[in-house]
């Protein structure tokens, strides 16, 4: 038979839900509460950290995924969705969320290669929403230290581009009201996109 260059189709990907958003936004509580609706949770650091080892880089090194993205760009890209897709195969599901999205490069290029079956989600908050959770969270622990710490990570996260993924997000949520309404929203995701599986 002749060689083709089409792309892969993927199958086996029924649908990609990525979660992306500044820090404290609510994406571990959707990737849990995807999990336990039996929407495999995926860390995107995990991934990139194995792909990384597989090319023997330093993935413990500052500034581990800039060089990961600058030096391996396609083959980083490629390696990731490969990783992702074995692992919905070996734990049999066709959902998985992927937790946390912070680059507009990969959630361009999963969307191109998946087409609806990829979702991109962007998670809002008013900032001294994450601040009041995250202190309620560590009791006895200043509510001023709290906040420059998820302010300081909030900078990290605008130098890399977070908030730009607002704007190619199909979904943009609304998390500033209680868990159980942010819970409502992640059921209407869940029944909404359903599994695409070719």
């Amino acid at each position: 038979m002749p060689q083709t260059n089409d792309p892969p189709t993927w199958p086996g990907i029924g649908r990609l839900f990525s979660l992306g958003g500044m820090s404290e936004c609510g994406k571990s509580h959707a990737g849990r509460y995807f999990d336990a609706h039996g929407v495999r949770r995926i860390k995107i650091g995990r991934v990139l950290a194995e792909v990384g080892r597989d090319l023997g880089l330093d993935t413990t090194a500052p500034e581990f995924t800039e060089r990961l993205y600058a030096q391996h760009g396609d083959t980083t890209l490629l390696a990731f969705l490969e990783r992702v897709v074995d692992e919905m195969r070996r734990e049999g599901v066709e959902r998985a969320s992927l937790e946390s999205m912070y680059r507009c490069q990969l959630a361009t290029w999963l969307k191109g290669q998946l087409g609806e079956r990829m979702v991109n989600i962007f998670i809002e908050a008013p900032l001294e929403l994450p601040i009041e959770r995250e202190w309620r969270k560590r009791p006895g622990s200043e509510r001023e230290s709290i906040a420059a710490e998820v302010r300081a990570k909030d900078q990290s996260k605008r130098q890399r581009g977070v908030p730009n993924l607002r704007a190619i997000a199909d979904l943009v949520i609304d998390n500033s009201g209680s868990a159980e309404e942010y819970e409502r929203e992640l059921d209407r995701i869940l029944r909404d996109f359903r599994s695409l599986s070719n």
